[in-house]
C-alpha cells in the first residue's frame, strides 16, 4: 500500500519532507510545483487587478505631499507673521478697504437719492401752485431744490439733466413770485395769507423785511394803476382802487415792524427738511432718501435778517408810499372822471369816494387826511366845473342850430290847423298824451324846424336843470360822519365838513350861473345877428321862426340862472319885420282899391246909408277886405306869434301905411285950385265936351251929380278912417296912431264937416266895430 503523500502545507520545515519516501517526496514536489504554478497564476492575476489602484494611491500620495508642503509653507509664514504689529497693520488695511468700498457706495446712493429728490421738487411745486396751496411750502421746497442743485453741480461729471431741472426751477420760481404778487395785489386777501406770501417772497428771493415792504408797496401801487387804467368809465373800479389804497395802509400797519419779523424768525427755528409740512410732501419721499441727503442740505436752516426793519423806518416808508400812491390815484381818478359826462354820476362817485376816505381817516396818516380830502375835492370839482362849462358850448350849439335852420323857414312851414283830419282822428287812449302834445304844438306853432331847435335846447336846459337839482342835493347832503357826530343832538346842527356841503355847492352854483349866463349871452348874440339879417318883409317867416325860438327859450330858462331881459330888445324888431310881412299883400290890394275908388269918386253902398242926413253905417269894401286879409295873413303866420306887442307892431305898421295911402289918394283933390272940386269940375267939363249932342241941361245935371258923389265919397273916407282908428287902436298912445287922427282932422277940415255929423260918423263906426270885431279876432 502506497504511502499517501502529506499536504506540504502541513509541513513545518523542508526537512520534514525528506522523511518520506522519494516517490512521496516526488509527489510532494509535483504537488508543490503545481501549487507554485497555481499560486504564480493567482499572484499574477491579483497584481494585475490592483495595479490601477496602486497608481491612484500613488497620485494621491503625491498630491498630499504637495498640500503638505503648502501647509507647511503657510504654517511657516503664519508663524513668522503672528505678531501684534502685523495684525494691527492688517486690520487697518482691511478697515480702509471696507471704508473705501462703502464710501463709493454712499456717494452713488447719495447722488441717486438727491437727484431723485431734485427731480421730484418741480412736480411738488407745480402741484402746490396749481391747487393754490401754501406758497410758503412751495418756497421751502424751492430752497431745498436750489441746495440740491448746487450740491449735485459740484460732482466731477454732472449729468445734463441738471441743466434742464435748473431751467424748470427758474420758471417755477417766476411763477411762485408771480403768485406772490397776485396775493399782494388782492385787496380781499387776509393778513395770514399776506404774511405767508411775504415769508415765501423772503425765502425765494432772500429778501429782508425792508425789501419785502418795498416790493409789497410796489405791487400794490402797480395794482392800483392797472385797475385805474382798466376802469374805462366804471366808477366801481375807482372805489376798489381806493379800498386797495386804504387796505394797503392798514395791512402795512398790521404786518410790518412786528408780525413779519416774528414770522421770519420762526423760519430759523428748525431746518427746512425737519419741517413737518415739507416731510409730508409725498413726491419727495424723504422717509427713503433723507439718510442719503448731504448733511449741509439736510441741516440747512434759512438765515434771513428779520430785525433790520424798525418801526420808525416802516412808518417813514409807509408815509412816502402813501403820498406817492395817492398822487397816482388822483391822476388816474382825474383821467377816469374825464370819461364821465353825466353830472349826477360824478356826484354819486363823489359821495362814495369821499365817504370811504372819511370813514378810513383813522388808518390814513394824519398829514394826508386833510390834504387828500382837498385833492379829491379839487379833482371832482374841476371835472364838475368842466361839465358845467359845457353848458356854454351847448347853448352856443343851439345858436348854430338856429342859424342852420332859419334858412329853411318858408311860408309853407306854417303850423297845421287844429281841426284837420289828423287831429280829429287821433287816438285818445292812455290819457291822450299824443293828442295833448299835438294840441300844444299847434297852439304854440311848434313846427318841425322849431322842434329840432327846441330838442337841442331842451337837452341843454334839462342838463342845466338836473345840474341845479344835483347842486341843491349837495347842499342838503348828510354824511355818515355827521350823523355819528350829532348823536342825540339836534339833527339840523352844522356839518363837520362845511367844505363839502357849503363851499363846493356854492362854487359849482357860481360856475353854473356864469356858464349859463355866457351861454345865453352867446345864444342871444347869435339870435341878434340873425334878427339883424331879417329886416325885409320877404323874410317874415324867418322872423316868425326866431320869435318862436325866443319865446320857448325865455319860457324854459333855468330857474337859478333866469334872465328876464334875455333878447327883449330883439323882439320889437322881429315883430316889426313880421308886421311888414303879413301886411304887405293886404296893403297892396288896399292901395289898388283906393286908387280905383279915387278915380270913380263914388261911395259904395250909398243906398245903405242911414239917418238924416244919411251917413255910412259900414266901411268900404276895401277897408273891410284890408282887415280881413290882414287877419288871414296873421293867422297863416301863426296865431301864437301875435302877442300884444306883436299886434301893436302890426297895427302901428298898418296905420302908418294906410295913412300914407289915403293921404296920397286925397292929395290930388287940392292941387288944381283952392276949391277941392276943381279937378272934378274940370273932369266934368272934359266929359261934357266929349259928349256929342248933349244939352247944357244934361251937362249941368251931370255936374251936380258928380259933385254930390264926390261929397259922399269923402264922407265914406271919414267913416273909413274912424273905423280904422277903432279897429287899429292900441292901449298906448303912439305916434303912429296920431297919423290916422291927423288924417281924420284934415278930412274934416277940408270938408267943413259939422260937429254933429262928425260925432254921428264916429258913433256909427264904433257901433259897426262892436258888431263885427269878432270877425277880426287877432286885431280885437
Amino acid at each position: 500500500m502506497a504511502v499517501e503523500a502529506p499536504d506540504p502545507k502541513t509541513l513545518k520545515s523542508w526537512e520534514d519532507a525528506f522523511q518520506y519516501p522519494i516517490p512521496v517526496v516526488r509527489r510532494m514536489e509535483q504537488q508543490l510545483r503545481s501549487d507554485l504554478v497555481a499560486n504564480s497564476e493567482k499572484l499574477r492575476t491579483l497584481v494585475g487587478a490592483s495595479f490601477r489602484d496602486l497608481l491612484g494611491t500613488a497620485e494621491r500620495i503625491i498630491e498630499m505631499d504637495g498640500q503638505m508642503e503648502v501647509v507647511e509653507t503657510n504654517l511657516g509664514d503664519m508663524g513668522r507673521k503672528c505678531n501684534s504689529r502685523v495684525l494691527e497693520r492688517i486690520e487697518r488695511n482691511n478697515e480702509q478697504w471696507n471704508g473705501e468700498r462703502k464710501a463709493q457706495d454712499r456717494v452713488r446712493y447719495m447722488f441717486g437719492s438727491q437727484l431723485a429728490i431734485l427731480q421730484s421738487c418741480p412736480l411738488a411745486i407745480t402741484r402746490i401752485l396749481r391747487k393754490g396751496q401754501s406758497l410758503l411750502l412751495a418756497a421751502k421746497i424751492l430752497v431745498i431744490s436750489r441746495l440740491l442743485h448746487k450740491t449735485l453741480s459740484q460732482v466731477k461729471d454732472p449729468p445734463p439733466l441738471l441743466e434742464t431741472i435748473r431751467n424748470r426751477l427758474a420758471s417755477l420760481r417766476r411763477r411762485l413770485l408771480a403768485r406772490v404778487d397776485h396775493q399782494f395785489s388782492n385787496s380781499s386777501a387776509n393778513l395770514t395769507v399776506l404774511l405767508e406770501a411775504m415769508c415765501a417772497l423772503s425765502l425765494a428771493s432772500s429778501s429782508t423785511p425792508t425789501d419785502v415792504l418795498r416790493h409789497f408797496h410796489h405791487v400794490r401801487l402797480g395794482a392800483m394803476t392797472a385797475q385805474l387804467e382798466r376802469a374805462d368809465g366804471e366808477h366801481g373800479n375807482i372805489i376798489e382802487v381806493l379800498q386797495l389804497y386804504v387796505r394797503t395802509l392798514q395791512d402795512t400797519h398790521a404786518i410790518f415792524a412786528k408780525r413779519l419779523p416774528e414770522a421770519l424768525a420762526r423760519l430759523k427755528e428748525q431746518p427746512i427738511m425737519a419741517d413737518p409740512e415739507v416731510r409730508s410732501v409725498a413726491e419727495l419721499n424723504l422717509d427713503i432718501h433723507e439718510r442719503w441727503v448731504a448733511e449741509d442740505v439736510r441741516n440747512f436752516t434759512p438765515w434771513v435778517r428779520h430785525d433790520d426793519l424798525q418801526k420808525s423806518v416802516a412808518e417813514k416808508l409807509l408815509r412816502e408810499w402813501a403820498v406817492s400812491a395817492f398822487k397816482s390815484f388822483v391822476a388816474g381818478f382825474k383821467g377816469i372822471l374825464a370819461n364821465f359826462a353825466d353830472f349826477d354820476q360824478i356826484v354819486h362817485v363823489r359821495r362814495q369816494v369821499l365817504e370811504m376816505w372819511l370813514s378810513s381817516r383813522n388808518r390814513i396818516p394824519k398829514a394826508l387826511v386833510s390834504e387828500g380830502l382837498e385833492g379829491l375835492r379839487s379833482v371832482i370839482n374841476a371835472r364838475l366845473s368842466d361839465i358845467i362849462h359845457h353848458c356854454n358850448s351847448r347853448l352856443q350849439l343851439v345858436g348854430t342850430k338856429i342859424a342852420s335852420e332859419i334858412g329853411k323857414a318858408r311860408p309853407n312851414n306854417t303850423p297845421q290847423s287844429m281841426w284837420d283830419d289828423s287831429m280829429t282822428s287821433m287816438d285818445i287812449n292812455d290819457g291822450a298824451m299824443d293828442f295833448r302834445q299835438a294840441i300844444l304844438q299847434r297852439t304854440h306853432g311848434i313846427d318841425e324846424l322849431v322842434q329840432r331847435v327846441m330838442g337841442m335846447l331842451g337837452t341843454s336846459l334839462q342838463f342845466i336843470a338836473e345840474s341845479e337839482a344835483v347842486i341843491r342835493a349837495l347842499r342838503e347832503a348828510r354824511w355818515a360822519e355827521d350823523l355819528e357826530y350829532d348823536g342825540d343832538e339836534d339833527f339840523e346842527s352844522d356839518s363837520r365838513y362845511p367844505e363839502l356841503t357849503e363851499d363846493d355847492p356854492q362854487a359849482l352854483e357860481l360856475e353854473l350861473d356864469r356858464s349859463v349866463a355866457q351861454g345865453l349871452g352867446a345864444l342871444e348874440g347869435e339870435i341878434r345877428t340873425l334878427a339883424y339879417g331879417v329886416k325885409s318883409a320877404q323874410e317874415g317867416q324867418q322872423a316868425v321862426f326866431l320869435l318862436r325860438v325866443l319865446r320857448m327859450t325865455r319860457r324854459r330858462q333855468p330857474r337859478m340862472s333866469k334872465r328876464e331881459e334875455l333878447a327883449l330888445s330883439i323882439i320889437p324888431e322881429l315883430h316889426a319885420t313880421v308886421a311888414e310881412s303879413v301886411s304887405i299883400q293886404p296893403l297892396r290890394r288896399f292901395d289898388r282899391a283906393v286908387r280905383k275908388r279915387e278915380r270913380d269918386r263914388r261911395a259904395p253902398a250909398r243906398a245903405l246909408w242911414e239917418g238924416m242926413p244919411p251917413i255910412p253905417v259900414q266901411p268900404s269894401p276895401a277897408v273891410f277886405e284890408l282887415l280881413h286879409e290882414l287877419v288871414s295873413s296873421m293867422v297863416e303866420s301863426g296865431a301864437d306869434v301875435w302877442s300884444p306887442a306883436g299886434i301893436r307892431a302890426v297895427k302901428t305898421t298898418v296905420k302908418r301905411k294906410v295913412a300914407e295911402c289915403l293921404s296920397i289918394a286925397m292929395a290930388p283933390k287940392m292941387v288944381n285950385g283952392d276949391h277941392p272940386d276943381a279937378e272934378g269940375e274940370s273932369a266934368s267939363q272934359d266929359d261934357a265936351e266929349n259928349t256929342n249932342g248933349a244939352t247944357s241941361h244934361e251937362v249941368e245935371r251931370a255936374r251936380r251929380s258928380s259933385s254930390s258923389a264926390s261929397d259922399d265919397w269923402k264922407v265914406q273916407m271919414v267913416f273909413d278912417v274912424l273905423f280904422l282908428q277903432r279897429a287899429l287902436a292900441t292901449s298906448e298912445l303912439e305916434d303912429s296912431r296920431e297919423v290916422l287922427a291927423a288924417l281924420e282932422h284934415s278930412f274934416v277940415d277940408e270938408m267943413v264937416l259939422e260937429i254933429q255929423l262928425h260925432e254921428r260918423l264916429r258913433k256909427s263906426s264904433q257901433e259897426y266895430w262892436k258888431k263885427t270885431y269878432l270877425l277880426f279876432g287877432l286885431l280885437a
